[in-house]
């Protein structure tokens, strides 16, 4: 599903995006490989999901433009990426 997602989105432009809620990563990762010129913040409140989701960045080379937060939306909202995406 989240491929038919990214067919919908134009991939010839770059873009910010955010996956709040992410756990293992999908669509968060998926997304990121089928859209090479994006830059993605992975946000998941626990910190083991996070752990895991930058471990399977780091596995798929996508640390570049793939960052996993361990965070809470609301916080997320009121800080540095508040405006941004």
């Amino acid at each position: 599903m989240a491929l038919a997602f990214a067919r919908g989105i134009d991939g010839d432009r770059p873009l910010r995006c955010l996956d709040l809620g992410s756990g293992a990563g999908i669509p968060g990762l998926v997304l990121a490989l089928a859209l090479p010129i994006t830059r993605w913040w992975l946000v998941d409140a626990r910190q083991g999901r996070a752990q895991h989701l930058q471990r399977s960045i780091d596995r798929l080379a996508l640390g570049e433009r793939v960052t996993a937060l361990a965070e809470r939306a609301e916080v997320i909202g009121r800080g540095e990426l508040r405006g941004s995406l």
